[in-house]
């Protein structure tokens, strides 16, 4: 059972429903731009829900993402004005009524909640039968659940996988700072796994060179076993 709101998004525009008792018809009053969910996340690390939401400022689509809680205070209007939303104190309630139906709409639709996280590394998940497994975070989530990240890092598939393995062979092999340096940015994912158990932390390996002597090119062979290197 849905909750009970004259509150409506028509024509781009949200606003309510007002019933003229002697006509009984009911007339749509535009409030201001419709402000659209585009997505429903959880975040697996917390069980935090956020949204992804787009409205329109003057012919531009403007895209936000914000915590569920943040639409139960007012202070929500504020996130949506410094982008360029619509909404006022008097308004406020039928925005957010507006939201929630498009909630209601997304699971009465048989569209899933998003799974995201946004830390990389090891982490331990209950699979369907609620037995716990580890997975690991990259760019999507490898294991028992289906999960991507959305942290701040560009970690995305980048090239192709037999480019940088000839890469490798032609620049990499028979240098031995830049062997040491790829052993141990592949050694990273193992010992996640060993400085959990030990309480451990990972070594630091430290570069020091001159200017100009190839530090900056040896932390993007490191980046590129796990991400984006040039970002």
């Amino acid at each position: 059972m849905g909750i009970t709101t004259s509150a409506r998004i028509q024509n781009g525009y949200f606003g309510r429903l007002e019933y003229n008792a002697k006509t009984k018809t009911s007339k749509f009053i535009a409030l201001g731009k419709a402000v659209i969910v585009d997505d429903i996340c959880e975040d697996i690390e917390n069980g935090d829900v956020f949204l992804k939401l787009h409205f329109d400022y003057l012919g531009k689509s403007k895209k936000i993402k914000v915590l569920r809680d943040e639409i139960a205070d007012q202070a929500f209007l504020k996130t949506l004005a410094r982008k360029g939303g619509a909404g006022s104190k008097n308004t406020y309630q039928t925005l957010v009524d507006t939201i929630i139906l498009q909630e209601e709409d997304f699971e009465n639709n048989g569209y899933s909640v998003s799974s995201v996280y946004s830390n990389l590394g090891w982490i331990s998940l209950p699979d369907e039968n609620g037995n716990y497994a580890l997975c690991y975070r990259a760019n999507k989530l490898i294991g028992v659940q289906n999960a991507e990240y959305v942290g701040d890092y560009d970690i995305r598939e980048y090239g192709r996988y037999t480019e940088w393995k000839n890469l490798i062979e032609k620049q990499v092999v028979g240098s031995p700072v830049l062997e040491i340096t790829l052993i141990a940015s592949l050694a990273a994912v193992p010992n996640g796994i060993i400085s959990a158990q030990t309480g451990i932390g990972n070594p630091i390996i430290h570069l020091c060179y001159a200017s100009g002597k190839g530090k900056s090119t040896a932390l993007m062979l490191a980046a590129s076993t796990t991400g984006k290197p040039f970002d």
